[in-house]
């Protein structure tokens, strides 16, 4: 049943077992219920809140280092985006305005604010939206590899596809849906290295189940079809004023570390923190450094 503040346990349901057995850790993961629509998250530690945003097809499973190195000092708040992870999955355009909207309701709702925000990727375009349009709600924003408004490098394949989704959106949609269903053990594994946890095969497994789940799909095509609509904050990120911090991966071949300028032009007193060697998911890929840049962030912001 849910409580005062609409949240309700996380179960799998697929098995309706509880999802901690699966992340085999003493975290809180529930969901909260924002007008019908329901977004899961994980709650850990206590203390001063940190929210974590996962990007594109993530879950808080891509934070897991994070959420461990964070826990022992703040309270920190990890919610898969609508459409992702254990989030639902509605019929909606899943536009950059959406998934904005559903993040503020979210840290409003659960009134985890202001907070240090964190985003990877799509979920840093989230972070960095919110803090430009509700400042009351950013006390820092850190981002890490986050899809700027305006790409100043972008791989081919990514620009053919960008085309052609604006001229084919139908098609395309249904080309990236089927895409993801059929390669959905092998993202499930390159989300989750070897060594991280305990029981790899079960997470993976479980990861895949939530890339096959009805709906996942078709809001993931939407999500990426509608990325470069982010450009409608071209120019609004100086006007944040909360401190910052981005964090880049010099292998990244995503979100090409060329792209880090596009940020720091826009916030020229930003922190930058390169990690040396990481690719796109620097989160997992290299955990120690990424915790040592935010943690050291996240106190001298909070403490």
């Amino acid at each position: 049943m849910p409580d005062e503040a609409g949240r309700t346990a996380l179960t799998d349901p697929q098995s309706g077992e509880s999802i901690k057995a699966i992340w085999n850790r003493e975290i809180e993961f529930c969901r909260l219920d924002l007008g019908g629509t329901y977004l899961s998250y994980i709650d850990a530690g206590a203390g001063r809140p940190i929210v974590l945003i996962p990007g594109w097809m993530g879950s808080a499973f891509n934070f897991a280092p994070q959420i461990e190195a964070l826990a022992s000092d703040f309270r920190v708040i990890c919610f898969d985006p609508i459409g992702s992870g254990m989030s639902d999955r509605p019929s909606i355009a899943y536009s950059p305005a959406e998934h904005f909207r559903f993040a503020r309701r979210f840290i409003e709702k659960l009134r985890v604010w202001p907070s240090v925000v964190v985003g990877h990727s799509m979920g840093g375009a989230i972070a960095y939206a919110l803090a430009s349009e509700n400042p009351e709600l950013v006390r820092g924003l850190a981002m890490i590899a986050p899809r700027p408004p305006v790409l100043a490098k972008e791989p081919v394949a990514q620009r053919l596809f960008r085309q052609t989704a604006r001229r084919f959106p139908r098609a395309s949609e249904s080309l990236v849906a089927s895409a993801i269903k059929s390669t959905s053990a092998q993202i499930a594994k390159s989300n989750v290295p070897k060594g991280l946890f305990e029981n790899t095969g079960e997470i993976r497994d479980f990861l895949s189940s939530i890339l096959k789940s009805r709906g996942f799909s078709r809001a993931a095509a939407r999500t990426l079809i509608q990325l470069e609509n982010w450009s409608e904050w071209s120019g609004r990120l100086r006007e944040i004023e909360a401190p910052s911090l981005v964090i880049w991966g010099t292998k990244d071949k995503v979100n090409p570390m060329a792209n880090t300028s596009e940020i720091t032009a826009e916030l020229p007193e930003a922190e930058v923190a390169l990690i040396e060697g990481a690719g796109h998911l620097p989160t997992l890929e290299a955990p120690e450094a990424v915790n040592e840049a935010v943690v050291a962030f996240a106190k001298r912001i909070l403490e």
